[in-house]
């Protein structure tokens, strides 16, 4: 661990990453560290924000602070955190040594271990300084707000001198100070803020840190029970939440001190009967409990339900190129709106808590003043005339204590969730960490890899002995999660019905639409990995509430999963320049001896050592979204001539020339920009170039044409790594003459090694005529095995910048997106009566301060008695009351009603957009979509949307009260709105900008996460140890999100301390007229209205532009949800229900391009399918085989009026197609255009098995019978034709399968693919390099298969072998997205210049 702190230290000097995105930032100074205190007091340096003619643009923020970096930070936090981690693991290990359950000395079990404290650590890294000088700022505001009052009571007593005493001078002193006293009271309390700001977004960028370098530590198991939803929801919300909510404890403690203050000064005006205001606040606090506790609940639920359907979304989302080639848009909107109704519950609980609560909090001033005034005039017996200078100043203490009051239950809540969320952090901090295996210097030593009696398995997550108090949690636990499943199960159903496809579905439907999203976490396993065993810890448990046994509750794991990967009996040694190639059958264990050899399993027996350095290419390669060139270097200074040599040898140079901009292309997520074969050989390349001592390449020759892959055999493997020692999986048994030791894999252990000659005389290989080696099994083969699937040609066009900007929008939120919303809440009739319901309420409550200056007015209202206008104070806030309790039922079912149809409409239409949205957008703006606006619309627009409508009535309300009477004030008044007016304008504009740009910059952030934390993100970064490259990439995006978040909330100080002074000035005409205008009843009303001004004033200024921000997420929802272009899903002919039935396919002079501004990738096509043909398409590098398959499903239309509009590169908006951007020809199936068809029937209609096997998460059946409704016995025939039926052991069917189908080998999740083609009866199949995983004797199987199994169905078999074509009824070579040759097989090898035959020339 120590030895991992001081690399982790130890600032390698990597060669810094080509991101235009940060280097405008470089040029910018931070304003805060440049100026001095006095200016900073001030709040200058938001200065040039708001003082500009054009909007703020990104490149004018400046970069962030030194204290508040992110590295900064995160080193100090490791520190303090790792000494009570290691702490806390070795009590761990005593406990497992003593057995479990121990019982101690005294009878009782071993007591619960003392977990590291997450909000010490915080406070030890920060320091409380500035929390100190916070608290003492705050204080010092208070002191201003306790001192009004009694300034107002000096100038009231004046005032009533002055009835009696016309020549009575002015109190200047006390007038002075009541004056200057709201501006000193926000300077002090914005700048104690400002100091709590900066230590919560280093607290935020801290905690963003350790989360992002403990996924770069965790075991492969550990990261595999940790959901990708969690994760997210851990680095988007948990650390926001910890982070914002920090000084809930220091508002805690100066609470009392808020409250017993004013308490005390009231109670000696007031006497005992100020003990009437205790009582009413009392009783209101009981009422708040019980809603406290359901808000709590909710918002947890509610979190637990937010992992599960981000989970499934981010699934869809990053897939959706195999969800609409299968038609299952549908489908999979489905699994997600049920998992949304779940969440939609919790939503309405909380809502419906939150309302009730601060209606009471929002009439419980007028209450409380209402009583305790009246009680203390019927216990003195005061006169009317008594009443100003008795008891108008007092109202200020009482306003004091409930403000304060009604404040404790948020605190307190605040405190509940940050609990909540820092345990989640901590669970996810305790996780265990990998040890690695430790690899020993190269020397001089000849073996390079030794494994003696080696078992190895996947690293377990952990088992702890459960102490009593952890048992007992864990059948609450299991108690709670039953009543649980049975209600969530209720809602469920209600959903079902709702949605009119399924409201007939049978039992075993709804069960495989709830698959994913209640499939167990911990089936989340890594490829070939064993299930975890019961009892283990489950990061995903649902009870976050409890904090069992060590990092998380205890949950069985009850669920099934394929043991998979357990390696025994392994002994191996590998010698320094041995080319070693592993081989084996369909899930034999190949990937995990791999995985074992370069230290990824844990050796649970046996010995297992390493010497050299290591590179490592997985199955799937992973590539980032940077250039080519960076992800070739992958953190390496550039050397020329050797990056010239690796591209050379890797067969990189011809796809260079394609691109547009050479190696500086960018390359989308996951590689989207580029085909299989080119993703395949820059991972190859960037082995290369790493120049390590030994290579595992796990089957990287499966992704490359024919003559490419003997090319990097020749060139790259066996001359540029000669000497080198290499490990190569694979399935290519042509090439095994080329190694020095051949290794074959059967069930988990090494069934045989040796030398391919060895091989040949044991009988396992057979050597054919022309010298090439074929197992047994292949000996009926036409031609010689050749190399793996020819590369998809597709991106030929490789634009130097193809990722879109995020869209963004400058200017104020339009009033139209208000009342868009208010049309999401409510039908028309309801909205206004909720609108009228809200109006009588709130003026009710401004009346209620009018009233008090009349209750004390003898002339005002003279026929009514006083103690009858005291009653009447007395009914206003009850009445009130009522109201506001129903306009929170009112509430809670029009958030609910608002928040469901948002996230249907943007699920809609993100599913509905063309696959071209996907490739260019980053995943993590989209799922930003789905996570952050999502939760900012469903819990905080609707409250803050009423606070501020409210806010602005009880402001506007504060005038009138004063000017309703004196016509002098109302000059003043509205110079006051007005001055308030233009000041909002100006702030809320820059507000505004920076806001936007604040939720621009979490995308990078969010993304950069995904993609690292992905299972192949963390293989590669730790095989090749830079992970100090990583850090600085995601460390660089959040200080680009700290600085852009702190400058909004800063911004808010700025317009707060500056309304201040607009509120003096205005208190200054409300003093100075009401000394000459106004008796003391009417002056007491007057000051007491100005004090509220002030308040309410500031807080409209900070809740407005709050407002404006939970506005931003709901524009960027509907901008998502109206304005991305859209597949046209319907059609205008229905073709018969049988349709198509012969499978007769026609393309007629077709000619396409992926996206506008790119190349045609097809050019003028025209070749005819008969119904049954076989048909077998091949070509080089770049012809068009797999673009064929675009047009085939719609994924790209050649119809004008069916293209949907293009996003802009820079912009990020849709734009029109210009004539020169427009496809044409058509796709005739069966006589019938598809392009009049709906493009559900048409993908529908269409089976196609891809070069990329996707499974989603669930089962097995849900994965074989995607739509539902076939028997289990038929099931089970379509995974018996790909012998598949023996896998699954004693769970069959329900057997799990996770995200991505990683708990299955590759070969397996494509032999899945197959078995769903084979259970629906299409006519028309396609298989786009569909055997590249599998082994030669399963391609033998599956090719039988096809023979056998598919008679008269139309195949299109696009080359990966072309032995599998040779039986094809016709070949279409193309070249140059043109149809060069088309013809027999037979007659196109007898023509020796013909392109088919020189590719058989090649291939052998």
């Amino acid at each position: 661990m120590n030895d991992d702190l001081n690399k982790s230290a130890q600032r390698t000097e990597y060669q810094r990453l080509d991101m235009s995105a940060f280097s405008e930032i470089q040029r910018q100074v931070n304003l805060e560290d440049k100026h001095n205190p006095l200016l900073n007091l001030f709040f200058c340096f938001y200065c040039p924000f708001v003082c500009r003619c054009h909007p703020i643009q990104d490149s004018d923020i400046y970069v962030v602070g030194k204290k508040d970096r992110t590295d900064v930070v995160t080193v100090k936090a490791t520190e303090q955190w790792n000494i009570g981690y290691l702490k806390y693991q070795e009590q761990i290990a005593q406990l497992k040594n003593n057995g479990p359950n121990p019982i101690g000395n005294n009878g009782s079990r071993s007591k619960k271990i003392p977990h590291p404290s997450i909000i010490k650590i915080i406070f030890k890294t920060l320091g409380g300084l500035q929390l100190f000088l916070s608290v003492l700022l705050w204080l010092v505001s208070y002191a201003f707000m306790f001192i009004q009052p009694y300034m107002m009571k000096q100038i009231l007593h004046v005032l009533e001198q002055k009835q009696a005493h016309p020549l009575t001078k002015f109190p200047w002193m006390w007038g002075s100070l009541l004056i200057v006293s709201p501006f000193a009271e926000e300077l002090s309390d914005a700048w104690g803020i400002r100091h709590f700001y900066h230590f919560s977004h280093r607290a935020r960028a801290m905690l963003s840190g350790m989360i992002f370098n403990k996924s770069l530590k965790l075991k492969i198991s550990s990261r595999s029970a940790v959901d990708e939803g969690r994760m997210l929801s851990l680095m988007s919300a948990d650390v926001v939440q910890v982070a914002e909510e920090l000084w809930m404890p220091m508002l805690l403690l100066v609470s009392p001190l808020v409250f017993f203050v004013p308490l005390v000064l009231l109670s000696l005006e007031f006497g005992i009967t100020s003990l009437v205001s205790i009582g009413v606040i009392v009783a209101s606090l009981l009422f708040q409990y019980p809603l406290s506790r359901l808000m709590t609940s909710a918002l947890t639920t509610y979190l637990q339900h937010n992992d599960t359907r981000n989970k499934i979304t981010k699934h869809v989302v990053q897939d959706m190129r195999v969800v609409k080639m299968s038609g299952l848009e549908k489908v999979m909107s489905d699994r997600v709106s049920l998992s949304r109704e779940l969440q939609l519950q919790s939503t309405f609980k909380y809502i419906l808590a939150f309302q009730l609560v601060s209606s009471l909090v929002h009439v419980l001033p007028d209450l409380v003043n209402a009583v305790t005034i009246t009680t203390f005039v019927y216990h003195q017996k005061l006169t009317q005339a008594q009443f100003a200078t008795k008891v108008m100043p007092c109202v200020g203490y009482l306003t004091m204590m409930t403000r304060e009051t009604h404040l404790f239950p948020e605190y307190i809540q605040c405190l509940i969730m940050m609990n909540v969320s820092q345990k989640r952090i901590r669970q996810f901090l305790l996780l265990d960490e990998t040890d690695g295996l430790k690899r020993e210097e190269l020397g001089d030593r000849e073996d390079i890899i030794v494994v003696k009696d080696g078992e190895f398995q996947w690293e377990s997550v952990g088992d702890l002995p459960l102490t009593d108090e952890e048992e007992e949690e864990q059948r609450k636990a299991e108690r709670k999660a039953i009543k649980e499943e049975k209600k969530n199960s209720r809602i469920i159903d209600r959903a079902l019905r709702k949605m009119n496809k399924h409201a007939d579905q049978t039992p075993t439907e709804k069960t495989r639409l709830l698959a994913p999203s209640h499939a167990p976490y911990n089936s989340a396993q890594p490829a070939s990995s064993p299930p975890l065993p019961a009892g283990t810890l489950n990061i995903n448990s649902t009870d976050t509430d409890s904090d069992q046994g060590s990092i998380i509750s205890f949950l069985p794991a009850n669920s099934p999963s394929p043991n998979r990967g357990h390696l025994t009996g392994i002994n191996l040694t590998i010698k320094k320049g041995e080319f070693v190639m592993i081989v084996g059958s369909v899930g034999s264990g190949k990937t995990s001896l791999g995985a074992a050899l370069k230290g990824d399993m844990e050796c649970v027996g046996g010995t297992h050592s390493l010497r050299g350095t290591v590179a490592y290419c997985s199955q799937l390669p992973w590539i980032t979204n940077d250039t080519v060139q960076n992800n070739i270097l992958f953190g390496q200074p550039m050397d020329e001539e050797k990056y010239r040599k690796v591209v050379e040898v890797c067969q990189l140079e011809t796809d260079f020339s394609l691109f547009s901009a050479g190696d500086r292309t960018v390359i989308g997520e996951k590689g989207v920009t580029l085909s299989g074969g080119q993703k395949a050989r820059i991972q190859l390349a960037r082995a290369v170039y790493s120049d390590r001592d030994v290579y595992i390449l796990d089957d990287p020759l499966s992704a490359v044409d024919a003559h490419v892959g003997k090319a990097l055999m020749k060139k790259c493997l066996c001359e540029e790594l000669k000497g080198k020692t290499i490990v190569l999986i694979t399935n290519q048994i042509q090439h095994l003459h080329k190694a020095d030791k051949v290794v074959m894999v059967e069930n988990g252990t090494i069934g045989f090694q040796g030398t391919p000659e060895e091989m040949v005389q044991s009988g396992i290989l057979e050597v054919d005529d022309t010298g090439t080696y074929k197992t047994l099994a292949t000996l009926t083969d036409k031609l010689p095995f050749t190399e793996a699937k020819p590369e998809d040609e597709e991106k030929k066009d490789g634009p130097e910048k193809l990722m879109t900007e995020e869209e963004y929008q400058t200017g104020h939120v339009p009033l139209r997106n208000y009342l868009l919303y208010v049309k999401t809440l409510f039908p028309l009739p309801l909205a206004v009566v909720f609108l009228l319901i809200l109006a009588v309420s709130e003026g009710g409550l401004v009346f209620a301060s009018y009233w008090m200056g009349v209750v004390g007015n003898e002339d005002q209202f003279a026929a009514l008695s006083f103690h009858t206008k005291l009653h009447i104070l007395s009914f206003i806030p009850v009445a009130a009351l009522l109201l506001l309790l129903l306009r929170s039922v009112l509430s809670a079912f029009g958030v609910r009603h608002s928040s469901r149809k948002l996230h249907a409409d943007l699920v809609a239409h993100v599913f509905g957009c063309p696959t071209s949205f996907f490739d260019t957008t980053p995943l993590g703006r989209i799922l930003n979509r789905f996570s952050g606006d999502i939760v900012q619309t469903d819990q905080q627009l609707f409250n803050q949307f009423l606070q501020v409508a409210c806010f602005w009535m009880e402001f506007v309300g504060q005038v009138v009260i004063v000017g309703v009477d004196t016509l002098w004030f109302i000059p003043v008044g509205l110079a006051a709105l007005l001055a308030y007016f233009v000041l909002l304008f100006f702030y809320s504009r820059s507000a505004r900008n920076i806001l936007r740009l604040t939720s621009i910059s979490r995308s990078p952030v969010l993304s950069v996460f995904t993609e690292t934390v992905s299972l192949g993100g963390i293989a590669a970064i730790r095989g090749y140890e830079v992970e100090e490259l990583w850090r600085q990439k995601f460390n660089e995006c959040n200080d680009r999100w700290t600085i852009r978040s702190l400058l909004f909330e800063e911004g808010s100080l700025w317009a707060a301390l500056w309304s201040s002074v607009i509120s003096s000035l205005y208190l200054l005409g409300v003093v100075v007229i009401g000394w000459f205008f106004m008796d003391p009843s009417k002056l007491g009303v007057a000051i007491t209205s100005s004090l509220t001004f002030t308040y309410l004033g500031g807080q409209i200024v900070r809740e407005n532009v709050e407002l404006d921000s939970r506005m931003t997420s709901f524009e960027r929802i509907r901008f998502y949800s109206t304005q991305l272009p859209q597949e046209v899903k319907t059609g205008t002919v229905d073709p018969p229900p049988n349709w198509p039935s012969e499978g007769k396919i026609q393309f007629d002079h077709v000619t396409m391009k992926y996206r506008p501004k790119m190349s045609n990738v097809l050019n003028d096509i025209s070749f005819v399918v008969q119904p049954g043909e076989k048909v077998g398409i091949c070509g080089r590098t770049g012809a068009g085989k797999s673009s064929l398959v675009y047009p085939l499903f719609r994924l790209v239309e050649l119809e004008k009026s069916l293209m949907p509009k293009s996003i802009d590169l820079e912009t990020g908006f849709p734009v029109e197609l210009m004539e020169e951007d427009f496809n044409s020809g058509r796709v005739v199936v069966d006589g019938v255009d598809i392009s009049t068809v709906a493009l559900d029937r048409v993908r529908r209609s269409i089976e196609i098995i891809s070069q990329d096997p996707i499974l989603f998460e669930g089962n097995v059946r849900s994965n074989v019978d995607v739509f539902g409704g076939k028997s289990d016995e038929q099931i089970w025939d379509a995974l018996k034709q790909v012998e598949l039926d023996q896998e699954f052991g004693e769970f069959g069917l329900d057997t799990p399968v996770s995200e991505s189908g990683w708990n299955l080998s590759a070969g397996q999740r494509q032999l899945i693919c197959f078995g769903r083609v084979l259970l629906n009866d299409t006519k028309i199949v396609v298989l786009d390099e569909a055997t590249a995983s599998v082994d030669l004797e399963t391609d033998e199987m599956i090719q039988r298969v096809l023979r056998e199994n598919m008679k008269g169905r139309t195949l299109l078999v696009i080359a990966h072998r072309l032995n599998t074509i040779i039986d094809a009824d016709r070949i279409l070579v193309l070249d140059k997205g043109r149809a060069a040759e088309f013809d027999a097989p037979d007659v196109l090898t007898r023509i020796p210049q013909s392109l088919f035959s020189k590719l058989l020339r090649n291939s052998s």
